[in-house]
């Protein structure tokens, strides 16, 4: 209730700036437009073709400007906004702008609208009433608090830069773009070079730097020559063995395994000091890939493997409170939040390693191995909750809660295994043990809000809570051991 009165609230107050400033002159251009066509009697008189034809742009700007009004009162938002711009670029005016600007904002164009309410500070301030300036210098003021900016860097000059499908000009004119807080697609073009594509993440006042390193295509051909002229020079290359002696095996095996851990050592795990926690589940997942590896002779290996891990784990957490009283006085009024937290990590994982096996039968070997691994990890943690107190209890919503924070995570992981041979096929089982060796980055949750009615200052409740810090940034997952109980089939070459 408090959410829509608010929103009433702006509403009226774009549709008072907006009838203000058309109550005077609808098509009011600023101060240094060009200047009206002189008189006919002066001595260099205009061509009255010309007279006729500014009439005209000017009324039919006129009219669509009354048009995109009358839209506007209706809530057709995005049939109003044309009117706008249409009546702006006839013939530029502060009302017109003013119209445009509000039909973005409730179209959550936050970036465009702000552009157009600055534009309107800056040419129009000389015409404006006190109380429209006012609420535009309000208006721009809290659309700054909703739009974030992504800065371009080390892209080549004269590329083409694209967000969200919408060009925004090339390289360097243009490197720096106010956007609205959330997910954006950017995507960097240049004649020449492969094309750059990444989903970049900006929360309300931030700045996020993206360094753009654009791939020429010529080296992506000539790799893709010497692999090729590799290919056919292979059957041509001579012996790496003398006569009798034995030569290594090439292997490649499909794996997968159970992963599971104690704890990711997040701060929502943690903070069961502080919080009261219950409901905690294991983090357990899956790994699993293709591993290709070189084995020698001697029995030692060296290894590669390429695959997918996932960590999943949830729990349910409440910690108890006090806010200040909404009348201003010294009381504290308590408050209880709980939270249920779902916490995902989950990438690519490569694993750089050796082996050795030790033959105990023709057909049955035992080994141990070590690699050293990192996981492109995504994680996030989907907080939902509720706030109470004695009298109610209502929902809460934590700033991007759920927004993926993206990282590289090393680890160790030694193994046993024991390997079965027949033939050229093998199978195992092994269990090894990931040491991650640092603790990642922190998640983007911002401030707890309580989602319930307007507060009502006589009888306080749970309503009248401000938004607060609760579980502000929590750190996605520290240093933690996972086990990995695995199996194996593969062929060898």
């Amino acid at each position: 209730m408090a959410k829509n009165s608010a929103s009433r609230n702006r509403t009226a107050i774009l549709h008072t700036i907006l009838l203000v400033s058309a109550t005077g002159n609808a098509l009011a251009q600023p101060a240094n437009a060009p200047a009206p066509p002189p008189d006919p009697d002066s001595p260099t008189p205009v061509p009255p073709a010309a007279v006729e034809d500014q009439s005209s742009a000017r009324a039919e700007a006129e009219a669509r400007f009354y048009r995109g009004k009358k839209l506007a009162d209706d809530g057709a938002w995005n049939a109003a906004l044309a009117e706008f711009l249409a009546s702006r670029e006839l013939y530029p005016g502060s009302s017109a702008t003013i119209g445009a600007a509000v039909c973005l904002k409730h179209l959550q164009r936050f970036d465009e609208a702000l552009d157009l309410f600055e534009i309107l500070l800056r040419d129009f301030s000389d015409s404006l009433s006190a109380d429209v300036k006012a609420s535009a210098q309000r208006e721009a003021a809290e659309l700054r608090s909703l739009i974030g900016t992504i800065v371009i860097q080390r892209v080549a000059r004269g590329a083409a830069i694209t967000l969200n499908g919408r060009s925004r000009g090339v390289h360097p004119s243009n490197s720096s773009f106010r956007v609205p807080a959330g997910s954006h697609i950017l995507r960097v073009d240049k004649e020449g070079f492969e094309p750059f594509e990444t989903r970049v993440t900006v929360a309300g006042g931030q700045t996020v730097r993206v360094d753009v390193l654009l791939t020429p295509l010529a080296i992506r051909l000539r790799r893709q020559q010497d692999e090729d002229d590799a290919e056919l020079a292979a059957p041509h290359r001579p012996a790496a063995t003398a006569p009798g002696e034995k030569a290594g095996t090439f292997s490649v095996e499909a794996a997968a395994g159970y992963a599971f851990a104690s704890s990711l050592e997040s701060d929502a795990e943690r903070s069961c000091g502080s919080f009261s926690c219950s409901g905690i589940s294991r983090p357990s997942g899956v790994l699993a890939g293709v591993r290709g590896s070189y084995e020698f002779p001697i029995g030692a290996a060296i290894e590669l493997t390429a695959g997918y891990l996932r960590l999943h784990t949830s729990l349910d957490r409440s910690l108890d409170a006090t806010y200040a009283a909404p009348d201003g006085s010294d009381e504290r009024l308590p408050i209880r939040y709980s939270f249920h937290d779902d916490i995902l990590m989950a990438g690519v994982t490569v694993i750089v390693g050796g082996s050795y096996h030790y033959g105990l039968s023709s057909w049955l070997d035992v080994g141990g191995a070590l690699g050293l691994g990192v996981v492109l990890a995504e994680t996030r943690d989907e907080v939902t909750g509720t706030a109470s107190d004695a009298q109610r209890t209502v929902s809460v919503a934590v700033q991007s809660a759920g927004v993926a924070v993206r990282s590289a995570a090393a680890f160790a992981i030694p193994e046993l295994r024991l390997r079965l041979r027949l033939g050229h096929f093998s199978a195992s089982a092994g269990l090894g043990v990931g040491f991650f060796l640092v603790d990642g980055p922190p998640l983007q949750t911002g401030n707890t809000y309580v989602v319930g009615a307007e507060c009502d200052e006589a009888h306080p409740t749970v309503d009248c809570a401000p938004g607060k810090k609760v579980v502000f940034q929590e750190l996605a997952h520290g240093s933690f051991t996972m086990f990995l109980p695995n199996v194996t089939a593969g062929y060898r070459f």
